[in-house]
């Protein structure tokens, strides 16, 4: 199995305009998601293997949410851990993307619509429709999908060898 460090935008994760995060290509086989080491994600800022990206930034752990991810051909799956009170920013996308919660309670503004969501929920937020969550405590989610402009990145950072 092969990791990765990748430093993208706001299309990849959806929390904030630059993130860094470990990015797993399974070979065809079962990946445990929590194996995966996660990567602390707060504003701007992001925390991985002890580093901040980018440097110098303000790294708050306890406002930071955690991102595991695992990339396919052509999906990403990320499991997202939000501690209570953290919230995403207003954001969307050019492609849809499917949320399941694992656990906790979100508040969700999509659109014009609030909905608040527990465990078992499944929400899709519509391409190009802005979006945001806020966890109401901590609490967890499964995102999904496709990687849309990300490929092009991913292919110039394995070549760079960053």
């Amino acid at each position: 199995m092969k990791t990765r460090l990748l430093v993208t935008g706001i299309a990849l994760l959806a929390v904030c305009p630059i993130v860094a995060s470990q990015i797993v290509k399974p070979e065809p086989k079962a990946v445990a998601i929590d194996s995966i080491e996660p990567v602390h994600l707060h504003d701007h800022c992001a925390r991985y293997r002890g580093k901040l990206i980018p440097a110098g930034c303000k790294h708050d752990p306890d406002r930071s949410l955690t991102a595991r991810t695992v990339l396919g051909d052509t999906i990403r799956l990320h499991r997202l851990d939000f501690p209570a009170g953290v919230k995403s920013p207003h954001h969307s996308h050019a492609g849809e993307e499917m949320f399941y919660i694992l656990s906790g309670r979100f508040r969700v503004v999509s659109g014009d619509k609030e909905f608040e969501l527990v465990p078992g929920d499944v929400f899709t937020a519509p391409a190009y429709v802005d979006h945001q969550f806020e966890a109401l405590v901590d609490s967890s989610l499964i995102e999904a999908g496709g990687p849309g402009p990300t490929l092009g990145r991913i292919a110039a950072i394995e070549q760079s060898g960053e």
